[in-house]
Protein backbone atom coordinates (compact mmCIF):
# COMPACT_ATOMS: atom_id res chain seq x y z
CA UNK A 1 0.00 0.00 0.00
CA UNK A 2 1.54 3.37 -0.79
CA UNK A 3 1.62 5.73 1.86
CA UNK A 4 1.85 5.43 5.88
CA UNK A 5 -0.28 4.32 8.84
CA UNK A 6 -0.08 4.48 12.34
CA UNK A 7 -2.01 2.81 14.74
CA UNK A 8 -2.20 5.19 18.25
CA UNK A 9 -3.09 4.16 21.53
CA UNK A 10 -4.16 0.62 22.69
CA UNK A 11 -4.50 -2.25 20.51
CA UNK A 12 -6.38 -5.54 20.60
CA UNK A 13 -4.68 -7.55 18.09
CA UNK A 14 -6.06 -9.19 15.06
CA UNK A 15 -8.83 -11.16 14.91
CA UNK A 16 -7.20 -14.81 15.18
CA UNK A 17 -4.69 -13.48 17.80
CA UNK A 18 -6.37 -10.84 20.15
CA UNK A 19 -4.15 -9.02 22.56
CA UNK A 20 -4.46 -6.14 24.70
CA UNK A 21 -1.93 -3.55 25.18
CA UNK A 22 -0.23 -0.27 23.70
CA UNK A 23 0.71 -0.81 19.45
CA UNK A 24 3.93 -0.27 18.46
CA UNK A 25 3.93 2.97 16.67
CA UNK A 26 7.79 3.16 15.29
CA UNK A 27 9.21 0.87 12.75
CA UNK A 28 12.35 2.56 12.77
CA UNK A 29 14.53 2.83 15.88
CA UNK A 30 14.34 6.58 17.08
CA UNK A 31 16.09 7.80 20.23
CA UNK A 32 13.71 7.69 23.45
CA UNK A 33 13.38 11.56 23.57
CA UNK A 34 12.33 11.89 20.10
CA UNK A 35 9.95 9.09 20.27
CA UNK A 36 8.47 10.93 23.28
CA UNK A 37 8.56 14.45 21.89
CA UNK A 38 6.65 12.74 18.83
CA UNK A 39 3.75 10.48 20.98
CA UNK A 40 2.91 14.05 22.87
CA UNK A 41 2.24 15.54 19.57
CA UNK A 42 -0.11 12.82 18.54
CA UNK A 43 -1.65 13.08 21.62
CA UNK A 44 -2.48 16.46 21.41
CA UNK A 45 -3.70 16.74 18.04
CA UNK A 46 -5.44 13.79 18.65
CA UNK A 47 -7.47 15.17 21.76
CA UNK A 48 -7.90 18.84 19.80
CA UNK A 49 -9.60 16.59 17.53
CA UNK A 50 -11.75 14.62 19.63
CA UNK A 51 -12.19 18.15 21.87
CA UNK A 52 -13.62 19.60 18.29
CA UNK A 53 -15.59 16.32 17.44
CA UNK A 54 -17.54 16.96 20.88
CA UNK A 55 -17.89 20.42 20.47
CA UNK A 56 -19.28 20.42 16.97
CA UNK A 57 -21.25 16.82 16.75
CA UNK A 58 -24.66 16.72 17.46
CA UNK A 59 -25.06 14.93 21.12
CA UNK A 60 -26.70 12.46 19.48
CA UNK A 61 -24.02 11.10 17.60
CA UNK A 62 -20.94 11.75 20.37
CA UNK A 63 -23.33 11.33 23.69
CA UNK A 64 -23.88 7.23 23.02
CA UNK A 65 -20.29 6.95 21.83
CA UNK A 66 -18.74 9.27 25.07
CA UNK A 67 -21.59 7.08 27.16
CA UNK A 68 -20.02 3.91 26.07
CA UNK A 69 -16.61 4.56 26.67
CA UNK A 70 -17.83 5.49 30.10
CA UNK A 71 -19.65 2.82 30.84
CA UNK A 72 -16.86 0.62 29.71
CA UNK A 73 -14.42 2.36 31.89
CA UNK A 74 -11.75 2.26 28.93
CA UNK A 75 -8.81 4.15 30.04
CA UNK A 76 -7.66 7.44 27.64
CA UNK A 77 -5.14 7.19 24.68
CA UNK A 78 -1.73 6.79 26.25
CA UNK A 79 1.38 5.50 24.19
CA UNK A 80 4.53 2.62 25.00
CA UNK A 81 6.34 6.39 25.17
CA UNK A 82 3.85 8.29 27.03
CA UNK A 83 2.37 6.47 29.78
CA UNK A 84 0.39 8.32 31.90
CA UNK A 85 -1.05 11.87 30.56
CA UNK A 86 -2.02 14.54 32.50
CA UNK A 87 -3.68 17.32 30.46
CA UNK A 88 -1.84 18.59 27.18
CA UNK A 89 -0.38 21.35 25.03
CA UNK A 90 -0.20 22.65 21.69
CA UNK A 91 2.23 25.32 20.04
CA UNK A 92 1.13 27.94 17.39
CA UNK A 93 3.42 28.58 14.40
CA UNK A 94 4.83 31.70 16.61
CA UNK A 95 5.65 29.65 19.43
CA UNK A 96 2.76 30.23 21.47
CA UNK A 97 1.93 27.01 24.11
CA UNK A 98 -1.54 26.66 25.10
CA UNK A 99 -1.98 24.59 28.12
CA UNK A 100 -4.87 22.27 28.81
CA UNK A 101 -3.74 20.54 32.39
CA UNK A 102 -7.14 19.71 33.32
CA UNK A 103 -8.31 18.33 30.19
CA UNK A 104 -9.54 14.75 29.64
CA UNK A 105 -8.01 12.90 27.30
CA UNK A 106 -9.70 11.00 24.64
CA UNK A 107 -10.85 7.54 23.30
CA UNK A 108 -8.12 4.87 23.54
CA UNK A 109 -7.30 3.95 20.25
CA UNK A 110 -6.51 6.22 17.19
CA UNK A 111 -5.16 5.64 13.38
CA UNK A 112 -2.89 8.16 11.53
CA UNK A 113 -2.91 8.59 7.37
CA UNK A 114 -0.16 10.01 5.19
CA UNK A 115 -0.88 9.58 1.49
CA UNK A 116 -2.07 6.23 2.35
CA UNK A 117 -4.52 3.78 0.25
CA UNK A 118 -5.74 0.63 0.46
Amino acid sequence: HPGHMAQVGFNSGPRNAKVWGRAKSYVKKLPQDIMVLRDEDILAAMSLLWRAACIVMPDDIIGPISSKLAQECLPSMTTRNVTEVTGWSIEDDAGVVYQFPEARFIPPEGYLTQDYVA
